[in-house]
């Protein structure tokens, strides 16, 4: 469900999923015929995102902390490069994001910063 509101502003229109999804956990919500015009006419052009670093989770109680630089928990990688403000460089991460995104949306990519 994280994908859903990206996936409705790309269609403009609600997917089948969803339907699917409303029956089986008995969601509810309104959808004005005008919301329906709004949204097929406003569909976007590109896909912006941030992508900052990479973070790691183990199960191994004794890893190296992580939390400088962007402030999120996880452990160090120790096959990645870190600034000296704390942030790790993955190039291969942001590849497979940028794959991933495209393979979903089919439209352009915008890195933001």
């Amino acid at each position: 469900m994280t994908n859903f509101p990206n996936l409705y502003v790309k269609k403009g229109d609600l997917y089948v999923f969803l339907s699917v999804f409303k029956t089986k956990y008995a969601i509810s919500y309104l959808q004005s015929e005008e919301d329906k015009k709004i949204l097929k006419e406003g569909k976007v052009d590109f896909y912006s995102f941030s992508y900052d670093s990479t973070i790691c989770t183990t199960i191994d109680k004794n890893a190296e902390k992580s939390g400088k630089g962007n402030l999120q928990l996880g452990v160090v990688n120790p096959h990645l490069e870190y600034t000296e403000w704390g942030w790790s460089k993955d190039g291969l991460g942001l590849r497979y994001y940028l794959n991933e995104r495209y393979g979903r949306y089919e439209m352009p990519n915008l890195k933001n910063e």
